[in-house]
Parts: structure tokens; C-alpha cells; sequence
């Protein structure tokens, strides 16, 4: 509506075998435009430009398990002389995922770009030329707590030299109850407790519970009696984690008779 161009490629999750994606559907619409272009030549895979302005931008797609790190290898960019280049990717790179054990791709072999806008790690990540700027909205528990809110990264380029300003898509605030809980029978009234002391009104609410039971199990603690508990003081959404609660274990001794074993 706008009159702003959109230029995509698809992600991991957007893949097909066959090469079709519901992206060609959008595109058809005349909302985006999918800028993978590709022909084999050769061991090489090389990449036609779409061309925007003094922009030649490049794409290739994410597929699933990681299959496009290898590929990546063999990724070569039809010139464009006197453009600014721009690769876009959705892949793992190996200077940003850190201890993760997936495989990834080493910067310096990937093809030269003046700037890579990079998808695929919901990290805020920019070194250099590679930015990862987040997910558009956190997508689990984890991402919630840690990144509170979507971003995306504008970019701006003047006399060759690049800009980075981030900007956070605020759609809903966040409250997180973090508690340890070492008897279940009272945990719903510590939980309802918190909630009182805060105001819970349109936010996303995470509850993180952790601890070693020493009465009770996880199953004793009624989480559908705190989600209506905060339903009725209007919060958005309600998501919990209980995988760091645990049950003390009691050890028990039996009596065995050996000669009666086997009898």
C-alpha cells in the first residue's frame, strides 16, 4: 500500500521438493517479489541478480536439515558491475551459532556481497557485512524470555559505508513469574500470589517454574486454574514452563531372601 518494494526468499520451513511454496502465490499477487534465480554450471550453482535501482540483490533459499550448507559451497554471483550487492540467505553461519551443533557455513566461503541479510537463527547477530536481525515476533517460550519482542534492521548505505539501526516491534509487553516451588499443594496459591502483585492486563505472560519437589508431583500443581485466574484479569496469552521442576526421589531397601529367588 505503501509503494515499498518487498523482496523475499523462502525459508527452511517454506521448502518443497518440487520448488513450489505458497511464496509463489504472493509473488503472483504482486505483493513481494522471490529474487532466487538460479542455473547450474558446471560444479557451479550461479545466481541472477534482481536488479532494484543501483541494487543487484541476491538470494538463496533455506531447506530443511540444514541441506543448503553444502550447496552454498558452489554459490557463485553473475556480476554486476557498479551495483551495490546484496545476498540474501537462510542458513547458519558459522560465527553466530556459537556452541550450537549444527552444521553451518564459514563466512569466507560464501560468495562476495557488499551486505548478507541473513534468516534462519532467531539471534539479534551483526558482524560486519552479516546481519541476522531476529525473528519477526519470538516464537516460544524461550525466544519470549530472552528476546521479549520481534526486530528487523534497517539499513542504511551512504558514500559506501553501512549503517545499522535496529528496530523492535513492541506488539505486546511481556511479565515473567519465575518461582521455585518445592511443595506442589501450595503452589497455585504462590503463583496467584505473584499475579496479584502485578498488573496483568493485555501482556504475555510466561510462567517459569523450577525446583525439586519434596511434596507432591508436577501434576498436582493446576496450571488450567492459573490460566483462568489470568484470564479474568485480562492478560493476552499465558505460556508456562515446568521442565526445570523435578520430584526428590525416595529411596527404598528391600528385603530380599536369595535362596527364594529362584523359587
Amino acid at each position: 500500500d505503501a509503494n515499498i518494494p518487498c523482496f523475499l526468499i523462502a525459508g527452511s520451513h517454506d521448502f518443497s521438493a518440487s520448488g513450489k511454496t505458497f511464496l509463489d502465490v504472493l509473488e503472483k499477487a504482486g505483493f513481494c517479489k522471490n529474487v532466487f534465480k538460479s542455473e547450474e554450471k558446471g560444479d557451479k550453482i550461479m545466481l541472477n541478480p534482481e536488479m532494484f535501482d543501483r541494487v543487484a540483490i541476491y538470494g538463496y533459499p533455506g531447506k530443511k536439515s540444514g541441506m543448503e550448507v553444502q550447496e552454498l559451497k558452489r554459490v557463485k554471483l553473475q556480476e554486476a558491475p557498479g551495483f551495490f550487492k546484496i545476498l540474501m540467505l537462510h542458513t547458519s553461519l558459522k560465527g553466530a551459532i556459537g556452541t550450537l551443533p549444527i552444521e553451518s557455513v564459514i563466512e569466507s566461503e560464501l560468495p562476495p556481497a557488499d551486505y548478507y541479510a541473513l534468516g534462519h537463527l532467531h539471534i539479534d547477530y551483526e558482524d560486519g557485512k552479516f546481519v541476522y536481525s531476529g525473528p519477526i515476533f519470538p516464537n516460544n517460550f524461550q525466544e519470549l524470555e530472552e528476546l521479549k519482542f520481534g526486530s528487523f534492521y534497517l539499513v542504511e548505505v551512504k558514500n559506501n559505508e553501512m549503517r545499522y539501526e535496529k528496530v523492535l516491534i513492541k506488539l505486546k509487553d511481556m511479565e515473567v513469574i519465575d518461582l521455585e516451588i518445592k511443595n506442589a499443594f501450595i503452589a497455585n496459591e504462590l503463583i496467584k500470589l505473584e499475579i496479584d502483585k502485578r498488573n496483568m492486563k493485555d501482556k504475555i505472560v510466561l510462567l517459569k517454574l523450577s525446583g525439586k519437589l519434596e511434596k507432591g508431583k508436577t501434576s498436582n500443581i493446576n496450571l488450567k486454574e492459573i490460566e483462568d485466574y489470568l484470564r479474568a484479569r485480562e492478560c493476552f496469552a499465558f505460556l508456562r514452563s515446568t521442565s526445570q521442576l523435578s520430584v526428590v526421589e525416595t529411596e527404598i531397601k528391600l528385603e530380599v531372601d536369595m535362596d527364594k529367588i529362584e523359587e
